[in-house]
């Protein structure tokens, strides 16, 4: 996904929920990082099979795995 294209996602959920880009950036930064810290194996394994380019998926990538896999 294109940082455009995830800027423009952002935008949207912001607008649609009378927020602002860096809120809705916050809170799914925060998601991210409680999602990551689960210590059940099953669901570290799920974040695991999350394609990244360091040791932890970006929210981009994140957002551009979820988006594949429902499409």
């Amino acid at each position: 996904m294109q940082q455009r294209n995830f800027e423009e996602i952002l935008t949207v959920i912001a607008r649609k929920h009378h927020s602002t880009v860096d809120d809705v950036r916050r809170e799914m930064e925060i998601a991210l990082q409680e999602g990551l810290s689960n210590p059940d194996p099953d669901i570290r394994a799920q974040w695991a099979r999350i394609p990244s380019k360091g040791p932890t998926p970006t929210l981009e990538e994140l957002v551009t795995y979820i988006a594949a896999k429902i499409s």
